[in-house]
C-alpha cells in the first residue's frame, strides 16, 4: 500500500525560505536577512520547526496514526536528506543514521561553530549555510511529525547510487 500525502510549503526548500531570519537555526555569526547574525542551537531551532509542521500544518496528526499502523519495518530517504547526511560536514557512513545522531551532529559540528570557520573548512558547499536548519527540520518530520523514534535507523543509498526526489524526501516501506 503507499500513502501519499501533499504538505504545500513544508518541504525541504519552503522550510529554508520560511526561517532565513530565524536566528537558531544558522551557524554562529552567520548574517541572517534582517542583518542580523544568527547564533545556532538546533534543539531551539527544532521547537520552532515542530510548531510549524504540527501546530500548523498538522502533521502528526495526519500522517502518524498512518505509520503506526503500518508497521513499517525498515526506514529509506532520498532526495535532500540523502545528500545531506552524505555531505562531507555529516559523513555518516555504511547507509545509515539515525535522527538522533543527524541532530546532534548538525548541532555539534554545525549550529555552534563560527560561520567563517565553517566555509573555511567546507568550501564551495552551497548548502552549508543551510546545515543547522535542515537536521532540525528532519528530525521534526520524521520524529515529532510522522512519529518515528528518534533512535530508528534509516537507510540511505550510498556510493554512486542516485536517488534524487525533486519534491522532496520520499519514504518507502521495504
Amino acid at each position: 500500500k503507499l500513502f501519499v500525502h501533499s504538505f504545500l510549503g513544508i518541504g525541504q526548500m519552503g522550510v529554508e525560505h520560511q526561517f532565513l531570519d530565524a536566528p537558531a537555526c544558522f551557524a554562529n555569526d552567520y548574517l541572517l536577512p534582517d542583518g542580523t547574525k544568527a547564533q545556532g542551537d538546533a534543539r531551539a531551532c527544532l521547537r520552532d520547526v515542530a510548531e510549524l509542521l504540527n501546530r500548523v500544518h498538522h502533521v502528526n496528526t495526519i500522517v502518524s496514526n498512518l505509520v503506526r499502523e503500518a508497521r513499517i519495518q525498515e526506514w529509506y530517504v532520498l532526495g535532500g536528506l540523502m545528500y545531506l547526511v552524505q555531505s562531507k560536514t555529516f559523513d555518516f557512513h555504511d547507509g545509515v543514521f539515525t535522527s538522533a545522531d543527524m541532530l546532534e551532529k548538525g548541532d555539534n559540528s554545525v549550529c555552534r561553530q563560527d560561520w567563517s570557520t565553517l566555509t573555511m573548512q567546507y568550501p564551495g558547499d552551497s548548502f552549508l549555510y543551510s546545515y543547522c536548519l535542515l537536521p532540525a527540520y528532519y528530525y521534526s518530520l520524521f520524529v515529532d511529525g510522522y512519529g518515528v523514534s528518534p533512535e530508528t535507523p534509516l537507510h540511505y543509498l550510498s556510493g554512486n547510487a542516485d536517488g534524487d526526489w525533486t519534491m522532496g524526501v520520499v519514504l518507502m516501506q521495504a
